[in-house]
């Protein structure tokens, strides 16, 4: 009997290598040929696993479990295969979990998982905790269980894909920071997106920690569905008289846990990287036994990820801001609330099903001229009219970002956050991001070599 492993990326890869330290018997599907044969000739995975790239040759009675990567959606027929056969389907994180011997902390959410997850790491090993990355960011799990401990931490970005198909997936602490329509074009419903989201914390205990946004109705409401110690954290409320909890106040971050009560001032850098990321990722310090010293100096030394709110260039007194990670209307209004200088705003790209009628009513009074680009770009100017906010499409994304330079004034920002996928014109969020930074610095990046 054979595990059938769907994707060849690094979960995928993982997942393979991990299989096979178990004695297990591996088959690796990926519809590119290419990058099967890649992967095997530079022995990325052990030369026993079987590659394919058509799953309608693999006899189903042969097969005792699915592990999915991330991305890879499982058709309705493969559903019906697999429940006839009776053949579990987990996930890669479910898979690389049931062999942690660190602990295991979570992170999900429609926007923000990937810096949160890298905060906490950060603040993690700065206090010589031993922590490491992994999910949706850097390493998957299956790579790196073996070189584990006890006293070793996994923070886990865990997207729905990922949270779709878990068993006993059961992190120490988790998080879920944020919901909004997203990835409707892979989810049928957005109850079904929803549900995914919550199964982050299906399993915990009253041993464990959940932190949920009270700012966030949806997401406050998921406390009555946990059976773990609920940590709330907000912006906009003190929550003072919960037992855990994690609030703004004036000018400090006030994390609570049970009779400790810790305060962390407001700097610049904490507004940079959104100050709810930071309350995430320091109650998660805290929680597993970091000094509140360390939080602070760790905070202070954290670099961003690039294409999140990324500042590029001041030109003719003019930011150009890349923040092409925003591939949603829920991150692109995050982003809106960084700013208070007349904004230069890029919208556009291939569309997910989304509502824009829904960030127009939410717009900041800051927008001075929107310029639509791509396949959704014809939608949003027609909504700029509608909002009365002056605006101009013009497809290809190239033009729009000489367009956008061409009418900024000293004084104003630039700002790509288009809140749409890339994939109309482009690979990925990251070649996006890096093309507009050619465009307006000059220098010449990765991607688009």
């Amino acid at each position: 009997m054979f595990y059938l492993v769907l994707g060849a990326g690094i979960s995928g890869i993982g997942a393979c290598n991990l299989l096979i330290k178990q004695k297990q018997k591996v088959i690796l599907y990926d519809k590119d040929k290419s990058k099967l044969y890649s992967i095997y000739n530079a022995k990325l995975v052990d030369k026993s696993v079987v590659l394919c790239t058509k799953l309608n040759k693999i006899k189903p009675h042969s097969i005792k479990c699915i592990v999915v990567s991330p991305g890879v959606k499982i058709s309705k027929t493969m559903h019906k295969k697999a429940k006839l056969y009776n053949i579990d389907i987990i996930s890669e994180i479910e898979l690389g979990a049931q062999y942690n011997s660190g602990k295991l902390i979570a992170i999900t959410g429609t926007n923000g998982k990937t810096t949160t997850t890298l905060l906490a790491t950060h603040i993690l090993n700065c206090a010589q905790k031993k922590a490491v990355a992994v999910g949706n960011v850097g390493r998957s799990i299956s790579e790196v269980v073996f070189n584990t401990t006890k006293d070793n931490f996994l923070v886990c970005e865990a997207s729905s894909f990922q949270l779709q198909y878990i068993k006993k997936f059961k992190p120490k602490i988790s998080a879920f920071l944020n919901f909004a329509p997203d990835h409707l074009d892979v989810h049928s419903t957005i109850n079904e997106y929803l549900m995914c989201k919550q199964n982050i914390y299906k399993n915990q205990d009253k041993q464990d920690y959940v932190i949920l946004n009270y700012d966030d109705k949806i997401v406050f409401n998921c406390a009555q569905n946990t059976k773990a110690n609920v940590v709330y954290f907000s912006i906009k409320h003190s929550l003072s008289n919960y037992k855990y909890s994690a609030y703004k106040s004036q000018d400090f971050l006030c994390i609570k846990l049970d009779t400790k009560l810790y305060k962390l001032q407001i700097n610049a850098k904490m507004l940079s990287i959104n100050l709810y990321n930071v309350l995430v990722a320091s109650t998660i310090a805290l929680l597993c036994g970091v000094d509140i010293v360390d939080v602070k100096e760790a905070i202070n030394s954290f670099k961003l990820p690039p294409h999140r709110c990324e500042f590029v260039v001041n030109k003719n007194g003019v930011d150009y801001i890349n923040d092409s990670k925003a591939t949603n209307i829920h991150a692109t209004l995050n982003a809106l609330n960084n700013f208070n200088k007349p904004l230069i705003l890029l919208l556009g790209g291939s569309n997910k099903g989304e509502d824009f009628s829904y960030l127009f009513k939410n717009l900041t009074q800051n927008i001075k001229y929107i310029v639509a680009f791509g396949k959704t770009g014809k939608k949003i100017f027609n909504l700029s009219k509608k909002f009365k906010i002056k605006a101009e499409f013009i497809y290809n994304f190239e033009d729009a970002v000489i367009k956008s330079m061409q009418i900024s004034k000293s004084g104003d920002v630039v700002l790509l956050s288009p809140a749409c996928a890339s994939f109309d014109q482009f690979s990925n969020y990251l070649q996006r991001g890096d093309f507009f930074k050619y465009l307006v610095s000059g220098e010449t990046f990765e991607s688009i070599k």
